[in-house]
């Protein structure tokens, strides 16, 4: 009995070391290259959203509401990424993590962070971006083969069941079902052209690859305009590594490495490889810096120096 007592506990001795090893491989990892280390990540923000979740849901005038909204979202998360899968962009379990991590920032600047005001008057013009969508995604079915545009198709329906749902739940909050409309249909704009940006996806990986080549101008000190007034943000670069960091009111606030994706998001993430900031994309004209979050909202920066 008491080599069998051994033979368990190092066992579970070895399996824990396994775990911390997988843990400290798997460290800053983002890219598609290692399953393993790829459904950690989903892991870990399949978990950061139900911990949101279950405070919102907690809310009983919230509730039905938003529990409507969760499984609409659900439908449209593996649909949308069963079309990423068959485009073979990137990997599922990754889309799964994005995907989960943009629901997580909803949720939490939705109900939690955002006075409803300030969404209800920073939404960009539904009708004029639901024209935009309909025109683009008329575009790109017409690219596809027939087994991608049956997966668009689906995923196109799921996301529109989902917005409606959302948009239903954030009135609850304070926020104009106009203005949750224009948000959410610019975001989807905004995915539709990083995903179907050509007529393929290794054309449209190259080509992502090559404009992030072309785009060190973003280097340099910008300083907020508007509502980010009192902030600024510095990227640099140093024996090929990408640094970032910021000051809010003129004292440090964040630091850490900038990172253009192939699918020509921005990433900001901190010495432990979390992510601090996703922008889905950035356009630099003349000596202004626009940063597009995943929610539609947009950030105006001004140059200050090289």
């Amino acid at each position: 009995m008491k080599w069998l007592v051994i033979i368990m506990m190092g066992s579970i001795f070895h399996f824990a070391f396994a775990m911390d090893k997988t843990e400290e491989n798997c460290a800053g990892v983002k890219g598609s290259d290692n399953p393993q280390c790829e459904q950690k990540l989903y892991q870990q923000s399949d978990q950061a959203l139900n911990n949101v979740y279950k405070k919102l849901i907690g809310n009983a005038k919230l509730k039905p509401a938003l529990a409507s909204g969760q499984r609409a979202w659900i439908s449209y998360r593996d649909a949308h990424c069963s079309a990423v899968d068959n485009l073979q962009n990137k990997s599922r379990a990754i889309c799964l993590m994005e995907t989960t991590d943009r629901r997580v920032q909803t949720l939490q600047k939705t109900y939690q962070t955002q006075d409803a005001n300030v969404i209800n008057e920073s939404a960009p013009d539904f009708k004029a971006i639901d024209a935009q969508l309909n025109e683009h995604y008329k575009q790109i079915i017409g690219k596809l083969v027939p087994a991608q545009a049956q997966n668009l198709r689906e995923a196109q329906r799921a996301w529109l069941a989902f917005r409606d749902s959302d948009c239903a739940a954030q009135l609850k909050v304070g926020i104009k079902n106009q203005a949750c409309l224009g948000i959410h249909t610019q975001y989807r704009l905004n995915e539709l052209e990083a995903l179907y940006g050509e007529e393929n996806a290794q054309k449209t990986i190259t080509k992502k690859v090559i404009n992030a080549e072309k785009k060190p101008q973003i280097m340099g000190s910008w300083q907020g305009i508007g509502g980010e007034a009192a902030v600024q943000l510095n990227f640099g670069e140093k024996n090929g590594i990408h640094f970032y960091s910021s000051t809010l009111e003129k004292l440090p606030f964040e630091a850490g490495q900038w990172q253009i994706q192939n699918n020509g998001e921005l990433q900001i993430t901190n010495s432990d490889g979390r992510v601090l900031h996703r922008y889905v994309k950035f356009v630099i004209n003349d000596q202004t810096l626009s940063l597009h979050e995943t929610d539609g909202a947009r950030l105006d920066y001004q140059r200050i120096n090289n």
